[in-house]
């Protein structure tokens, strides 16, 4: 970075920009809960950095919140002090300064060291440079090796979540998980607004730019781009109504839905509003789309989806999806995108790896029942219900809907819809199973498998009354 050959050059012991803004975002991430997603949106649009700062400071803060397992037992293992017990800034410091040395390969060992220094005089209290400085030299000269039993930690993941995924797909299927959600991940995925814009002719228009873009892996409606450090917001194709940011998997949600004009659509968790926008697209903005959030700032982030581009089917209520009765409506189609684990996100959303916890899987669960209960009774006969987890937990996905369909009274009046004719031909071609399991109305996506997020959909169509 360009910090490190002033301070090369002239000697001066100014702060790399890049690092302190990486070390200031972790430190909102993992000291004050903020979501790493979020604040590297807030962090790219700092004046002060370079696209070139920029992307190393959102590589450095995924890479070091990623192997946040392994870093931990790293310093556990060379530190006088527990971590808990370390200054928050001194634990922020070093844990940015052992990714640097374990898996920051291009980067010299002197300058991980001497940068982390520079921080700790920044940030923290007087003698923190001092304490880093020992605590980085000594990892330096002992170079500790991670025991065989503690497998997790060679995939940067907690023991309790890389023995579930075992159990869940065996281990060479787990190792194979762990591994995809830990790949550099630089392609942004982007749905075109097809009502708008022609995906090929924006595609050749971003080539034509100097921009590394390409189509998307399944999807007619999907490009991917590099933002190389860049806001998306910052792109004239977002900004006219043109693009939204939306994984592949996730798309195949409203894809499979198969909304149509004149449509009664419910989508019971809304926010912000990807799968709405989409559902409206895909239905050219003649369907009666209702969409509910729980909270008040999160319907506007729907509402203001709709208007960037410019969709008007959509209605976003402030409404419970727990409780909601359909103001004695019934639908031809209710989307039910619900909370989960987020475990299929693991690769953009790091920090999911220290925040979930098996206990709150098992209310999580307990909520899906809820929610997947009052949407089954919003569903009109002959409607169809669309049940989606961005996870690849079984518990979450098809279990859930087996437990619907077998122990639950309303539920004896759904039966799986299968939709294999909507799969993508590429799709299918990739991995066979797909096929299968479409016929039988669920697909679970997989990382490894599908270059995509984790994501479960399944679809239930409500039988006629004999």
């Amino acid at each position: 970075m360009a910090a490190d050959n002033n301070y090369r050059r002239d000697g001066r012991a100014a702060v790399d920009p890049a690092r302190l803004a990486a070390c200031r975002l972790l430190y909102s991430v993992l000291e004050e809960g903020a979501y790493s997603n979020i604040s590297a949106l807030a962090m790219l649009e700092n004046p002060d950095l370079d696209s070139r700062d920029r992307a190393y400071a959102t590589a450095a803060v995924y890479g070091t919140i990623s192997w946040l397992a392994t870093i931990d037992w790293h310093i556990s293992s060379i530190s006088d002090k527990p971590i808990a017990k370390l200054d928050p800034w001194i634990r922020t410091i070093l844990r940015l300064g052992l990714w640097q040395l374990t898996k920051a390969y291009n980067i010299p060992e002197s300058a991980a060291v001497n940068e982390s220094v520079k921080l700790a005089g920044t940030l923290a209290h007087g003698g923190g440079a001092s304490y880093v400085n020992a605590v980085l030299r000594n990892w330096l000269r002992l170079k500790p090796e991670i025991p065989k039993r503690l497998e997790a930690l060679k995939f940067g993941l907690p023991t309790w979540l890389y023995g579930l995924m075992k159990k869940w797909y065996g281990r060479d299927e787990a190792a194979a998980l762990a591994e995809a959600y830990l790949a550099p991940q630089p392609w942004t995925t982007l749905r075109v607004n097809r009502r708008e814009a022609d995906s090929r002719e924006l595609l050749n228009g971003w080539l034509e730019d100097g921009l590394e873009a390409s189509a998307g892996l399944y999807l007619p409606e999907a490009l991917r781009l590099k933002l190389a450090g860049n806001n998306l917001r910052d792109l004239i194709a977002w900004q006219d109504g043109l693009v939204t940011a939306q994984d592949e998997a996730a798309m195949l949600v409203s894809v499979i839905a198969k909304p149509a004009p004149e449509m009664e659509i419910l989508d019971m968790c809304a926010a912000p509003g990807g799968k709405t926008t989409h559902l409206a697209e895909l239905s050219d903005d003649r369907a009666a789309i209702t969409a509910l959030d729980l909270k008040p700032h999160r319907v506007e982030l729907i509402k203001k989806q709709a208007e960037r581009l410019n969709l008007r089917s959509i209605t976003a209520i402030e409404a419970d999806a727990l409780t909601w009765s359909g103001d004695g409506r019934q639908f031809d189609l209710v989307i039910t995108d619900v909370p989960c684990s987020g475990l299929g996100l693991l690769g953009r959303k790091p920090e999911l790896r220290f925040n979930m916890s098996f206990e709150s899987i098992q209310e999580l669960i307990k909520l899906q029942r809820e929610i997947l209960l009052n949407a089954a009774k919003l569903v009109k006969a002959g409607g169809l219900l669309v049940y989606s987890t961005c996870t690849i937990n079984p518990e979450e996905n098809e279990r859930q809907i087996d437990w619907l369909l077998t122990d639950t009274e309303i539920g004896k009046q759904f039966s799986a819809c299968g939709f294999e004719e909507l799969i993508p031909g590429s799709m299918k071609l990739t991995d066979p199973e797909i096929k299968i399991q479409a016929q039988k109305g669920h697909l679970q996506l997989l990382p490894h498998k599908h270059r995509t997020d984790g994501f479960f959909i399944s679809k239930l169509i409500r039988k006629f009354e004999e």
